[in-house]
């Protein structure tokens, strides 16, 4: 089953009313926290138009930023190649234009990889066919307030120290391993001490794992204490 646009894009903007303006992103200099330029516009999909290629949408994405958009030239002819229908025109709101366009990419196997800082930010479209291992692109530092940016941006390849309270880093490393299977090849996970782990991976994949561990790690303090009370012998003996 593909994803249809029309869908996607009538989900993020149903609080949005169409606007037929149009802006310059080049003349925009800010930068957000993880070094990205802002969107300056609404993403208006083509009008009349039925279906819209992968790289319509990058090739968007780049000019309401003004950032470079960098593939080699084999990705963006598999770019050209995917396309998806449209059901409806509308119109994705500006501070959805980035979780929008990732979560394509991310569904077909593409991350975006952050090359440069500054003005103009360039960001690296990797493709499963691209030959790039995880120690060939660069990872975007995050830290833990910064978490919600994993929603934000789903394709974008981060870089996230956890610590836990009550798990063995080492021992849920070994028990990671069938979750992180990923066909894009750009997640990992490295021990840092007994009870911290380094993640690297897309966006998409390191929320529902920072979910699920959180969940996990505040189980296992509760586990122990039942436990103990259970091992502990009735009065009297």
């Amino acid at each position: 089953m593909r994803t249809s646009l029309g869908t996607l894009a009538f989900l993020f903007a149903a609080c949005a009313s169409p606007s037929e303006t149009t802006a310059n992103a080049s003349a925009s200099a800010r930068v957000d926290d993880l070094g990205l330029a802002p969107v300056s516009a609404p993403l208006v999909l083509p009008p009349g138009a039925r279906e819209v290629s992968l790289a319509w949408l990058v090739d968007e994405l780049a000019r309401l930023t003004g950032q470079e958009l960098v593939f080699v030239p084999e990705e963006r002819e598999r770019l050209e190649a995917l396309v998806e229908p449209l059901e409806a025109t509308s119109v994705v709101p500006d501070d959805e234009v980035y979780a929008f366009v990732e979560s394509l990419l991310v569904f077909h196997g593409y991350v975006l990889a952050r090359l440069k800082e500054g003005t103009p930010t360039m960001l690296a479209v990797v493709g499963p066919g691209s030959g790039r291992s995880s120690a060939e692109v660069p990872y975007v530092p995050l830290e833990i307030h910064d978490r919600d940016a994993l929603a934000r941006h789903p394709a974008l390849l981060f870089q996230h120290a956890v610590h836990f309270e009550n798990l063995d880093s080492r021992q849920l490393q070994t028990q990671l391993r069938q979750l992180l299977v990923d066909p894009t090849g750009h997640c990992n996970v490295v021990p840092a001490g007994e009870r911290s782990l380094i993640f690297q991976g897309y966006g998409l994949r390191l929320r529902s794992l920072m979910v699920l561990l959180a969940e996990i790690d505040e189980a296992s303090a509760v586990r122990p204490v039942a436990q103990t009370q259970a091992e502990q012998p009735p009065p009297g003996r």
